[in-house]
């Protein structure tokens, strides 16, 4: 699987209305494949630009909210016991 196809995927996924959790067993099935943090961040980074989250109007957008979920448990900006990875993105990377 490519980042690509995690981009697709969840940006298929937000179209359907696509619960919390099912944004983030796609983000799961693609960590176990190998995807890694700053991949899929900047897969996830992508579908929000593609859904227009990062518009002014958007803001309240119940499905940018969701993606915005996402991409918070990603970087580690949520309780350790609701991250994705271990570690931050930023620590991840140095940072």
């Amino acid at each position: 699987m490519t980042t690509e196809n995690l981009r697709e995927e969840i940006v298929s996924a937000l179209k359907r209305d696509a619960s919390n959790d099912d944004l983030l067993a796609i983000v799961l099935r693609h960590k176990a494949r190998g995807t890694d943090q700053k991949a899929t961040y900047a897969a996830l980074e992508c579908a929000r630009m593609e859904m227009g989250c990062n518009e002014a109007d958007d803001e309240n957008n119940p499905l940018c909210e969701r993606l915005e979920d996402i991409i918070d448990r990603l970087c580690g900006f949520c309780p350790q016991a609701d991250a994705i990875w271990e570690s931050s993105l930023s620590e991840a990377h140095g940072e």
